[in-house]
């Protein structure tokens, strides 16, 4: 048998917000009742200053799983994301020559300097060297806001 409307008491609706304000939660407890609705929900996000990355389809299927319930449920969607920044990437450029050898010490201790080839012979228009360009970073926006 269920109990009476008057001691079930009302539904409570929470906002849980993750500690790097990237994600909100909207959780629902209790049984149904009609105080809990959509303008109720929508003003808990606006109260805790949610203004980025709100998925209003998720606030209704939230409140439809609240209104289909059986009970005392107890339900929860994520209803606001942010969105993480991407860092740069640096540009580098790879050469595509073998570099000279180096410098050899002789078992004696010397070193034959007369052997260093301090420069190569490469044929004309031989690609020497491969750029690739910097990847810039893009900014992200917590769900308070970009």
């Amino acid at each position: 048998m269920s109990e009476p409307v008057e001691e079930r008491g009302l539904p409570t609706a929470e906002l849980v917000v993750d500690e790097d304000q990237m994600v909100a939660r909207l959780r629902i407890h209790g049984y149904f009742h009609p105080v809990i609705d959509y303008q109720h929900l929508i003003g808990l996000l606006d109260g805790h200053g949610i203004v980025f990355g709100t998925d209003i389809s998720a606030v209704q299927r939230l409140l439809e799983r609240f209104r289909t319930s059986h009970g005392n449920a107890s339900v929860e969607e994520i209803v606001a994301q942010g969105i993480r920044p991407t860092p740069s990437q640096d540009g580098k450029i790879d050469i595509l020559i073998q570099p000279p050898a180096p410098v050899t010490i002789q078992e004696d201790g010397h070193a034959d300097f007369r052997n260093i080839n301090r420069f190569q012979a490469v044929a004309s228009g031989a690609v020497l060297a491969k750029r690739t360009p910097a990847i810039p970073g893009k900014t992200g926006a917590n769900i308070r806001g970009p």
